[in-house]
């Protein structure tokens, strides 16, 4: 199961914009941010 570039490009701009420390605790707050 691979990720499209796109979703790859939002994933780290939401990484930068919410301050985010690291691409794992990224992955943990995505199933909570599920509204945007």
């Amino acid at each position: 199961m691979s990720v499209p570039p796109p979703v790859i490009l939002k994933m780290m701009l939401l990484l930068v914009l919410y301050n985010v420390r690291s691409e794992r605790e990224l992955m943990d707050t995505i199933p909570e941010r599920l509204d945007w």
